[in-house]
């Protein structure tokens, strides 16, 4: 029973390779549908696994694990249930094209090879075997969902490469509070060794990149100069009205036109002086539109938390 039990995990092992492959686009999360049919297959090894162990502990093949029959139980369920859990991230990884192709491969062998470990340490009642299978799957998993911000660099750069003719306006199309931390991250420190990236993006608070451009200005607003901040403000009062308009006439907000809006709002507001105390209706009317705008889309902030003093 445990042998035949073991080899359908052989064989659903050998399916999540190919469920990798047919993973279109990026791996975005826990509930992402193009990651739904691995973590099924996860789900159906898992099930599988540990009817086998319960029928090797059954058995007593695992006897030599531990003194005690719940020790043992804990071990083997246990450890099968973090392997599982771990090969979630695993695959994760290997199914998201924007990892590096050498670290693709590298948790391509550990998706695969780990979960064979776990089983031949069960199948030959050699308990190293099954926990080096276990701790190796419970590592790998940690990297894969943490290596990025925490312990290496595994995917690639956000951006494209660099050149020279490279203009502001291009890059500012990447500047959207909906990217992740990290991805912003890169596309600020692309602005910002530029020479002379602040007059740069200031020409563009009149072109079709103004909001990009107040809401990559008004990030620390205390670095600009008075003449620009009160730009920055006249540049909120004509993207409210503008926003605003938009909304009534379509019925829906573009959710990251908006989210600019709000944290150059927040930056500027959060700096007191006579500039910001000059701008005091921009400020309420941006704050009245994008109350309403929560309407239609969640992820704006609750404007109504936000005080003059910008907190």
């Amino acid at each position: 029973m445990a042998a035949a039990l073991l080899g359908i995990c052989v064989l659903l092992t050998l399916l999540l390779i190919k469920e990798d492959r047919a993973v279109p686009g990026n791996y975005t999360g826990w509930g992402a549908p193009n990651m739904t049919q691995v973590l099924t297959v996860l789900a159906a090894r898992w099930v599988v696994m540990t009817a086998a162990f319960i029928a090797l502990l059954a058995s007593r093949r695992l006897s030599g694990w531990a003194p005690w029959a719940l020790l043992r139980v804990a071990l083997a369920l246990g450890g099968v249930f973090a392997l599982e859990f771990s090969s979630f991230f695993l695959h994760s990884v290997f199914a998201d094209e924007r990892v590096l192709p050498r670290y693709r491969i590298i948790f391509a062998v550990l998706a695969t090879a780990l979960p064979l470990c776990v089983m031949a340490g069960g199948f030959l009642s050699l308990r190293w075997l099954f926990l080096i299978g276990v701790g190796a799957a419970m590592i790998g998993g940690m990297y894969g969902s943490a290596g990025e911000t925490t312990f290496m660099k595994i995917k690639r750069p956000f951006l494209p490469a660099s050149n020279p003719n490279e203009s502001i306006d291009y890059v500012l199309l990447w500047a959207n509070p909906m990217y992740e931390p990290n991805q912003l991250q890169e596309v600020f420190a692309r602005i910002e060794q530029r020479p002379g990236w602040i007059g740069e993006v200031m020409q563009q608070l009149d072109g079709p990149r103004h909001l990009s451009a107040m809401y990559v200005l008004c990030r620390q607003p205390a670095r600009l100069e008075d003449a620009l901040r009160e730009r920055c403000w006249t540049a909120v009062g004509a993207a409210t009205v503008e926003l605003d308009q938009q909304f009534q006439k379509e019925g829906h907000v573009t959710t990251s036109e908006a989210l600019k809006l709000a944290e150059t709002v927040k930056g500027l507001a959060a700096l007191p002086g006579p500039v910001r105390d000059r701008h005091r209706a921009e400020f309420l009317a941006a704050v009245e539109y994008l109350n309403r705008a929560r309407a239609d889309t969640s992820q704006i902030p609750d404007m109504g938390r936000l005080d003059w003093a910008g907190r």
